[in-house]
């Protein structure tokens, strides 16, 4: 929403008036037009305007970007080995006032996304690292669903 939009329903009297949902406070805030496309990706980094605001990013800067990796789990007893079977999900950044769900597939072409149980999780400031013990799977797949309440 331009500024001349804003002005032309704050000057319509209290009938043209409503409060600006969260979402669209954020666009204004960061991209100047409330409503600028959910879909939109200014920066170019591949994430939308609307991931990146439930993700916590800034959507005109293409290195704030939700980030994750996947890496083998280090063997303490063991240097420089891993545990068999288990992988960490290392992702950030994170929020405290957003929720965190790690859900997985152990094949794309499986229908349903399962919530990640019996998993260890650990912060790190704005990282967090969660250990799936049941990472045997040479299929498996994760993706992290972020909600902000």
């Amino acid at each position: 929403m331009s500024a001349a939009d804003v002005a032309s329903i704050y000057n319509a009297g209290p009938a043209g008036k409503r409060p600006f949902s969260p979402l669209e406070q954020w666009k204004l805030g960061y991209l100047g037009d409330a409503n600028a496309p959910d879909s939109g990706d200014p920066d170019g980094d591949g994430q939308t305007n609307l991931f990146e605001f439930v993700a916590g990013l800034i959507p005109t800067d293409a290195t704030s970007r939700f980030k994750l990796e996947i890496a083998p789990v280090p063997d303490p007893s063991h240097p420089g080995q891993f545990i068999a079977g288990q992988k960490n999900l290392i992702f950030s950044p994170r929020f405290a006032d957003r929720a965190y769900v790690v859900t997985f597939k152990d094949d794309l072409s499986a229908a349903t996304w399962l919530v990640l149980t019996g998993a260890t999780m650990t912060d790190n400031g704005q990282q967090r690292t969660v250990t799936d013990p049941n990472a045997s799977s040479l299929k498996k797949v994760y993706r992290v669903e972020i909600t902000k309440p």
